[in-house]
């Protein structure tokens, strides 16, 4: 047994000692079946509440505000090349803004500029520098400033402007310029103020004062720039620099770019066939070629009303002479299609004075812009009707009139005196003139009887050759034109104002026809306003001739085989027409001077549809004499008319092209509250509109929507835009 035992452990230890390495391990089985989720643990206790912070400010309030929008400067600083503009923004009654727009309707854009004033050696003012440009470093709005409200309550912002301001001189004259614009219930109002200060403190000594905003509004009234937001020309002048042009590269300097727009069609680059337009940021060219200044532009003080104003005449400059002379040229060698300055070259302005001081020399500046109107020295002359006697129907009137001469009897009856022409002219009736008629005083073509009434006090009798017409009724007017030119025909004319005067025919007393606009209105504009070579400058005379029944048939194309319509040149539908200008929906061309000849039979049209008008003609009352433009028309205001005129020569007849027998084929009236309202809006629309309201007899229903207190009466539906 012990023997079995012990080969039994021999074997066992021979097996363990002949073991092979272990196997790879097996592959693992699947994953067996998620066990149920534990039970949540308890919730831990509440921490201790925290201490109780500050108290907020209180939260603001959204208010109701009212139209308009006013701006006030309350600060301006310059502080470690930063400049910071502190300001004020309300509505039209007061109340405060939000700039914003969160708690007052209607935000307010705020826009602002800053240059300083260089100054010439000589001491007159140059251009000003910029301080914000754009990115092409044209003097601009600036750009990337930082808002900040210091007051709510009371609208009051700041502005630190992006632009780095670092004053070359501190000394030196800044401006700064601060507009706002505000969309309040479909109407945007705009607001500026331009402030001149120092930034070392005090006040300006230095300053440029040439132009003033109120010498513009004589005609703009008011004067809007890109989209009616710049309204100071001293804000106009602060950017439009030396560094300023247009799209297309043209200087858009203040002085050279006024000039030349106001100069318009009589550039001599213009007249020579040439355009003056400028290229706006939109791409655009806007063509201010047939732009026609409606005084004489010679008057240069007219607009040039600051102190430093005659600088225009004793400091000349090219760049500003060559802004209305643009074809002069004062180079060496002249370009092609300009002219050589009379003086020769001229590199620079040092020698100008030579030949061009303030006045005198062999070309005074002042000499050579003197005009009829603005000369000293030219001869008053002054006409006055004293009486008009012989007015009844069937006799001849005979007018006593004065003459004076710088305030002093002139005896016209003298050979060596005589007014180169004198015309009376007499117009009817009164309620609405119908016709005119016209006899010639002295000068060529005289008529009737001219004599002495009280020859050493310049008073004279003129008996008419042309009597009053037998079925005349009412009252008449009578007026007076007449001029002297000492230098002949090539010299200028020196004329009188045209008196006029009313006289009875069948009433009792003379009833004055009405007065619908004022002279001062008109010469806001016009300086003088002049018609017919300045012989006619009293808009009380130009109705004479300018009346219900005249149409423009004499100065009006004549070729053969043309049949042509001549318009309406009563005054309110002529007027307005050429008023409205490149504003009319439709075409207005008048026939102008010369009148057509064989040799021309196509005459002197002129284009008025072209005519742009620069102030806001929605303000009829900017012309009209109180509410002389509201309807309804007085009884008796005669309706206007075209005329159609048909050629009935044979062409055969003779060799030119021109008509010499034509006939009236149609005429069509337009109703006297019809023409003055279309001489403006003169849509084909309107136009059917006013016929639709218009009877078959001529009684006109206009004021039934537009008369004083209707819905659409004329006074509120022509308010001026913001």
């Amino acid at each position: 047994m012990r023997v079995w035992w012990a080969g039994l452990v021999c074997l066992a230890l021979a097996v363990v000692g002949c073991a092979g390495p272990p196997g790879e391990a097996g592959l693992t089985g699947p994953a067996g079946p998620s066990g149920e989720d534990g039970t949540s643990g308890v919730d831990g206790t509440d921490g201790t509440s925290g201490p109780t912070g500050p108290t907020g400010s209180d939260g603001k309030t959204p208010y109701l505000v009212d139209s308009g929008l006013k701006l006030t400067l309350q600060d301006v600083k310059v502080e470690f090349t930063k400049a910071t503009v502190t300001f004020r923004i309300t509505d039209d009654k007061g109340t405060p803004l939000d700039r914003l727009g969160k708690y007052t309707e209607g935000a307010v854009d705020v826009y602002a500029s800053l240059a300083w004033l260089d100054i010439k050696p000589s001491g007159d003012p140059g251009a000003y520098v910029s301080y914000t440009v754009d990115a092409a470093g044209k003097p601009a709005a600036d750009q990337g400033g930082k808002f900040t409200e210091v007051d709510f309550d009371n609208g009051i912002d700041s502005d630190a402007l992006g632009a780095t301001v670092d004053p070359p001189d501190p000394q030196k004259t800044h401006t700064l310029g601060l507009w706002a614009t505000r969309t309040f219930e479909g109407s945007t109002y705009t607001a500026e103020v331009v402030k001149s200060f120092v930034p070392a403190g005090g006040d300006p000594t230095q300053k440029r004062d040439i132009v003033r905003t109120d010498a513009c509004n004589q005609c703009h009234a008011p004067l809007k720039a890109h989209g009616g937001a710049i309204r100071d020309v001293q804000l106009c002048v602060a950017c439009h620099t030396d560094k300023t042009f247009d799209e297309a590269g043209t200087s858009v300097e203040l002085a050279v770019m006024v000039h030349k727009i106001h100069r318009g069609r009589s550039l001599p680059s213009v007249v020579a066939g040439g355009s003056y337009a400028l290229v706006g940021a939109d791409m655009a060219a806007r063509d201010y070629s047939g732009v026609g200044y409606p005084a004489e532009l010679q008057n240069c003080d007219y607009c040039h009303t600051g102190d430093q104003g005659k600088i225009w005449n004793s400091a000349p400059q090219k760049k500003i002479c060559l802004s209305c002379h643009d074809l002069t040229s004062f180079d060496d060698v002249p370009p092609p299609g300009t002219i050589a300055h009379a003086g020769g070259p001229q590199p620079d302005e040092s020698k100008c004075t030579v030949c061009h001081p303030t006045a005198g020399g062999i070309k005074g500046i002042t000499d050579v812009h003197l005009t009829p109107l603005t000369d000293p020295a030219a001869p008053v002359i002054e006409i006055a009707i004293q009486s008009v006697q012989k007015t009844a129907p069937g006799e001849t009137p005979e007018i006593v009139f004065s003459v004076k001469e710088n305030g002093q009897p002139r005896d016209i009856l003298d050979p060596l005196k005589p007014m180169t022409r004198l015309i009376a002219t007499v117009a009817g009736p009164t309620t609405d003139y119908a016709s005119f008629w016209q006899n010639t005083a002295q000068g060529t073509g005289a008529t009737g009887s001219l004599a002495a009434e009280d020859q050493p006090n310049g008073v004279f009798r003129y008996t008419m050759s042309t009597p009053i017409p037998l079925l005349a009724t009412g009252s008449y007017a009578v007026g007076i034109e007449g001029y002297i030119q000492p230098g002949g025909a090539a010299g200028p004319r020196y004329a009188a104002h045209n008196p006029v005067a009313f006289v009875a025919v069948t009433d009792a007393a003379p009833v004055p026809r009405r007065e619908v606009v004022e002279e001062t209105s008109c010469n806001r504009c016009h300086f003088q306003v002049q018609g017919h070579g300045g012989t006619r400058n009293n808009p009380q005379y130009c109705v004479f001739c300018h009346n219900a029944n005249q149409v423009g048939d004499d100065r009006i194309s004549r070729f053969e085989g043309e049949t042509v319509e001549a318009l309406s040149l009563g005054m309110a539908h002529f007027i307005h027409r050429i008023h409205t200008g490149a504003d009319l929906a439709q075409p207005y061309v008048l026939g102008g001077f010369p009148a057509p000849t064989k040799a021309n039979p196509a005459g002197t049209p002129i284009d008025f549809g072209e005519a742009p008008f620069p102030g806001d003609r929605s303000k009829c009352w900017t012309c009209h004499k109180g509410d002389s433009f509201r309807l309804p028309m007085p009884e008796g205001v005669l309706p206007t008319k075209t005329t159609t005129l048909q050629c009935v020569e044979d062409p055969a007849a003779d060799a030119d092209a021109y008509c010499d027998q034509r006939i009236v084929v149609a005429e069509t009236p337009i109703y006297p509250e019809a023409a003055a309202c279309t001489g403006c809006h003169d849509a084909k629309a309107v136009v059917a509109h006013t016929l639709t309201t218009t009877t078959a007899s001529g009684l006109e229903a206009c004021d039934t929507c537009h008369g004083p207190g209707s819905d659409y009466d004329v006074q509120k539906v022509h308010q001026p835009k913001p």
